[in-house]
Formats: C-alpha cells, sequence, structure tokens
C-alpha cells in the first residue's frame, strides 16, 4: 500500500541539494593527493568548513569512501562472479581506519557523518547498468550480496556512533521507486534500507540518523517508516537535531535536507520503523 504525504508536493523545496564531491575541488585535492593520513582529512574537512560557511565539519571527504572499502583491490568487480568478492567487513579498510581516526583529535559534536545506503553502495560497485541487469536474472545473488553489504554498514555505523559521533547523514539516493518500480524498490531497496535502521535502533544510543527526504519519504510512502511531527524552537535543522539528541535510545528523522543551514526549519520529523 503506497501511503501518501503532502511533503512530497514540495520534495524540490525540501532537498536543499545534493551532497558534493568534494574530492573535485583543486584545494582539497592538493592538500590529500600524496597524504590521507587523519590530519590530513582533518585539514581538507577544516577547509571544507571555512568554503561552505558551515557550522558543522563533515566526513568522509570521499563520498566514495564505503564503496571503494567494500571492493577487494585484487578484483575486478564486472561480472555475477565477482559479487561474491564484495567484503563483508569495511571499518577495518585501511582510508576507513584514517578517517574513523579523525574522530579521535576533533569535537565529534560538531561532525555530520555520511552514510551511503546498501542499494547505492552496490550500486557504486558495479553501475547501474550491470545491477539492473542481474534484479532481473540474478536475484539470489544481489539479495546476497546486500545481506553482506547491509551488514558491513551496520558494523561501520555502530564504530562511528562508539567514537561519539552524534549526527550521521544517512541516504540511499540510487534507489528510487520511480525508476526501479514499486516491487524492486520494496524487494532491493527499502527492506535492507529498514534491516540496517532495525538493528541500529537495537543497540545504538545517543545519536541521531537523519535520513534524507529523497529517501525517507519513500521509505514512509511504502509503510516502512512512520512520521512524527515534533515541535521545534524555530532553529536551523542542526541546531534542532543537536539539542534532541537523546542519551537513552538513538533517534531517526527525516524529511528535511541536512544541507540546508540558511532557512529555520518549522517541523522536525521525528521517524519510526514499521517491521514487515
Amino acid at each position: 500500500m503506497r501511503i501518501s504525504n503532502p511533503l512530497e508536493d514540495r520534495l524540490e523545496s525540501l532537498c536543499y541539494g545534493l551532497e558534493k564531491d568534494h574530492m573535485l575541488d583543486n584545494d582539497i585535492k592538493n592538500i590529500l593527493e600524496w597524504d590521507r593520513s587523519s590530519s590530513q582529512i582533518i585539514k581538507a574537512i577544516r577547509l571544507i568548513k571555512e568554503k561552505e560557511n558551515s557550522s558543522m565539519l563533515k566526513l568522509p571527504v570521499d563520498l566514495n569512501l564505503e564503496i571503494n572499502a567494500f571492493q577487494d583491490i585484487a578484483t575486478k568487480y564486472d561480472c555475477i562472479e565477482s559479487i561474491s568478492k564484495i567484503k563483508s567487513k569495511i571499518h577495518n579498510d585501511v582510508n576507513v581506519i584514517k578517517t574513523l581516526n579523525c574522530l579521535d583529535n576533533i569535537d565529534t559534536e560538531k561532525i555530520i557523518y555520511r552514510v551511503q545506503g546498501p542499494f547505492s553502495c552496490l550500486i557504486g560497485i558495479f553501475g547501474s547498468k550491470l545491477v539492473f541487469k542481474w534484479l532481473v536474472k540474478n536475484q539470489t545473488e544481489i539479495k546476497n550480496a546486500l545481506e553482506k553489504i547491509t551488514q558491513g554498514l551496520t558494523d561501520y555505523l555502530l564504530k562511528i556512533i562508539c567514537k561519539g559521533v552524534k549526527i550521521i547523514s544517512f541516504a540511499d539516493p540510487s534507489g528510487m521507486p520511480d525508476i526501479l518500480g514499486e516491487r524492486f524498490y520494496r524487494e532491493f531497496v527499502a527492506s535492507y534500507d529498514l534491516k540496517l535502521l532495525l538493528k541500529l535502533e537495537e543497540v545504538a544510543k545517543n545519536s541521531i540518523i537523519h535520513i534524507c527526504p529523497l529517501t525517507s519519504l519513500n521509505l514512509e510512502r511504502y509503510g516502512y517508516l512512520r512520521a512524527e511531527m515534533m515541535s521545534t524552537k524555530g532553529d536551523m535543522l542542526l541546531q534542532e537535531l543537536i539539542s534532541i539528541v537523546c542519551n537513552e535510545r538513538i533517534l531517526i528523522t527525516g524529511h528535511s535536507c541536512i544541507n540546508n543551514e540558511e532557512i529555520n526549519i518549522g517541523h522536525l520529523y521525528k521517524l519510526n520503523t514499521v517491521k514487515q
């Protein structure tokens, strides 16, 4: 059953902008080209904060960090046989470790940590042409890969939370029902996003998972999340999120863009998972 939400009609105004690939910025590229140590990564994110006039530091610098971490350097990911070579753990990848180590040397309450969802990671590894073909012909292999990626992302997120990060920005932009159709969206995108969120709810606390509105509205539309409007102080989104961090449990929020630091929000949406 599809559930309508009036926010869908103004999604463009809710979505402030796609995440930027800062690795294309020449200044950032110069900082990290020869040395991707934790100290250089911190230098890069401070420059990004300054350039964006943001109140928060953003990690990772490279939006493909987890996508690259799932891949074995000796494997060419271009055929269905290579799908079994996806790594099951990414938090022990050398570049992930360097990024996580940054959290030991900065104020984690001033960090937004960005993570992509399982389906987007799969698309990032193989490309949409191959994945869309395999959705029809190789569903068992695709599901096995998504299970592995979902568990890897869950373990990765728990490491991030244990490091003290309060705000995690989550998005699965490659998994859109308008492109995949409802059946494939439910089976290969929403079910794995929900599995990840349920696991985090079960074991994590003292942090917020803020879901991109492109992702959260679709999850609500198809009954995987239920939105609950919360009263706000009329501050900007990041200030509102920081004010509601709960020590006892993890909170899931969404339906507004975390990149919006210019407009005060009238409503904050807490999102409740709905077990299927």
